[in-house]
């Protein structure tokens, strides 16, 4: 794993590409507030930390890998530059204000997700495509997931039942 604060406040590393096969574990804090400007998270990395890469402007590019992750922490890529992530299938929460004040034009949230903090794209202009209808949104979503997202929603459609009726 790389552990808590591990990298936290650093200006010397701009790029880290992580093909491990053994890094599990992004801890808290690791890349907090350091010069990083691209991450590539490795194949088998089941968790990203809170506040695992917040506060660094400079980043401005995360390639997600894994197809491994399961938990992003809460504040996790906060106030960072990113443009895009891809959120792989298999991944079950998102921690509250995950992607705070990003630059994510457009994202897919996988139909995995069991669980999803409050206003994960809070200040952002966000265009989420949901995988599930407007009103069937899994036990576990916060009701304000999406609060201050400027952005569209678009969700799937409503559940059909047999004879071709909405449920």
């Amino acid at each position: 794993s790389i552990g808590a604060w591990a990298f936290a406040e650093t200006s010397s590393l701009s790029t880290v590409t992580n093909n491990s096969a053994v890094l599990m574990t992004i801890g808290d804090q690791a890349f907090y507030r350091s010069m990083i400007t691209s991450f590539t998270i490795g194949e088998t990395v089941e968790s990203i930390g809170a506040y695992a890469f917040a506060s660094n402007s400079a980043l401005t590019s995360v390639t997600n890998n894994s197809t491994a992750l399961k938990s992003i922490g809460n504040y996790a890529f906060m106030s960072t530059s990113i443009t895009s992530f891809e959120l792989n299938e298999g991944l079950e929460t998102i921690g509250e204000q995950a992607f705070r004040n990003t630059k994510i034009g457009e994202i897919e949230l996988p139909s995995s997700l069991t669980s999803v903090g409050d206003s994960i794209f809070y200040g952002n202009a966000t265009n989420v495509t949901v995988p599930f209808a407007e009103g069937e949104l899994p036990a576990g979503w916060s009701s304000s997931w999406n609060s201050s997202n400027t952005g569209v929603v678009t969700y799937a459609p409503a559940s059909v039942e047999e004879g071709g009726e909405a449920a």
